[in-house]
């Protein structure tokens, strides 16, 4: 069973979030409103990678992943070459609205630093440029090791942890849908558990912790 699969989001639209500058720095790339880059950090499993590919499909019709998207894992592989890859793969033409390409790149405080350099020089470079439009996304557990140059180039956002009392209500609902009753009071007691120091918890361990509940 893997619930984050089953019941997570789908579409940027299904995205939930209760950090308010996030939910409106999502709204403002949606409307059409800024195409910087996209710099997003916080705990693992908050779901950052998941918001860096959902945004895309909403920022341009006709968007098909396979053909005009390019995802760079950073902690498999850390070189330059892959930001040269990254530069020939925009400069390609797109069969889509607005001649549209989005380049995600994970873990992005693991790349080299000469990876680094040359991405500080192409996060700009497409900007404004007539006939076609590039979207930079990166993700990182550990911002604090992403080079100020870069993270000047984007649009800085935290993607924190939820509290176990904001996901009481997700929680509920697939309880529901896996037909499993269960007394609110008793879930949020669960996901209270051995939270983090603030007090929040991550959507992997939210789901884990569903998990471990209806196998019971």
């Amino acid at each position: 069973m893997n619930l984050a699969q089953k019941y997570g989001p789908k579409t940027l639209a299904d995205y939930r979030t209760h950090y308010q500058p996030l939910a409106d720095l999502i709204r403002m790339y949606a409307e059409g409103k800024t195409e910087m880059p996209l710099l997003l950090f916080g705990p693992p499993g908050t779901g950052k990678t998941q918001l860096a590919e959902l945004l895309p499909p909403a920022l341009c019709a006709g968007f098909v992943p396979a053909n005009a998207q390019m995802t760079i894992d950073a902690g498999l592989d850390t070189g330059i070459n892959k930001i040269r890859a990254a530069k020939t793969f925009c400069e390609m033409y797109k069969a889509n609205d607005d001649n549209f390409t989005a380049v995600i790149i994970d873990e992005c405080d693991r790349l080299s630093g000469d990876a680094m350099d040359a991405l500080k020089h192409l996060l700009p470079a497409y900007q404004g440029k007539p006939g076609m439009r590039v979207q930079f996304i990166l993700t990182t557990n550990h911002v604090n090791r992403v080079p100020a140059p870069v993270q000047d180039r984007c649009h800085r956002m935290q993607v924190p942890q939820p509290t176990p009392e904001a996901l009481l209500d997700f929680a509920m609902t697939i309880l529901d849908a896996e037909g499993r009753r269960y007394d609110p009071t008793l879930i949020l007691a669960i996901l209270r558990t051995n939270t983090s120091r603030d007090g929040t918890v991550s959507y992997r361990e939210f789901y884990k912790r569903l998990e471990r509940l209806i196998a019971l």
